[in-house]
């Protein structure tokens, strides 16, 4: 059972979207940035841009200062996805192929929320490509990526970025460009002819469309954004980390 909501939530850590201005008493401790030749092989007109545009960005550890004990002590990495607003060629920007994998190749979920803008999620399943999930968000939807699903994120807007908090276990981490040899995800999404089979893939695949938030069984708050409900319940979060290691 999923949960369908456009709850809008205000957010404690941003005071201005466009420019990214961060409230006051806010940690960071690095901003990785993501440009057009880093991963151009997985757009669809990967010929169509020049190089050193940026397309995405995040930021590690992102929380207030008077928090930080909170985060270290449950191991829980609170990080910011920027994607920018454009096109590569008939593309619309998004962020590279991404997993969450220890150095075991063990798989942990990761949620997000979206903060600002609108796009998509688009998410498969790594061991089964035709197993995919399409998530159409905006401000105050919730998308939780499971245990061996493969996620890109996309920008849907031609004017405003989409800017959305992460939580995941902080003993895992990102692994970029997992489907590179397949020249990207399953689809593209175009501006004219919206979403675009990946021609690398086979013909066939079992695709389920949502729209807002996608949780699985999991419930939050409302009026309350991740962050403010990880911070008054740690241990709601749990369900995040691999207990078995």
């Amino acid at each position: 059972m999923f949960n369908l909501f456009k709850k809008k939530v205000n957010c404690e850590l941003i005071s201005n979207f466009q420019k990214i201005n961060f409230q006051k008493n806010i940690l960071s401790t690095s901003k990785d940035d993501f440009f057009f030749e880093d991963y151009k092989s997985e757009f669809l007109d990967f010929e169509n841009l020049s190089l050193g545009v940026s397309i995405f960005s995040i930021y590690r550890n992102i929380l207030k200062n008077y928090d930080k004990l909170l985060f270290e002590s449950s191991k829980i990495n609170c990080d910011l996805f920027i994607v920018n607003s454009g096109f590569v060629g008939r593309e619309y920007f998004k962020t590279c192929s991404m997993f969450i994998e220890n150095v075991n190749l063990v798989s942990v979920p990761i949620l997000f929320e979206v903060l600002n803008g609108e796009g998509y999620f688009l998410i498969q399943d790594k061991n089964n490509s035709s197993n995919l999930k399409l998530i159409k968000v905006n401000k105050g939807s919730k998308v939780l990526i499971p245990i061996n699903f493969i996620y890109t994120i996309i920008n849907s807007s031609e004017t405003e970025k989409l800017v959305c908090l992460s939580l995941k276990d902080s003993l895992f981490d990102y692994k970029f460009k997992v489907l590179e040899k397949k020249f990207g995800g399953v689809l593209y999404f175009t501006k004219n002819n919206g979403f675009i089979r990946n021609q690398n893939y086979l013909p066939s695949y079992h695709l389920e469309e949502f729209e807002g938030s996608y949780l699985g069984d999991y419930s939050f708050n409302l009026d309350k954004s991740i962050y403010k409900e990880f911070i008054d319940i740690p241990e709601k979060f749990n369900f995040l980390k691999n207990n078995s290691i």
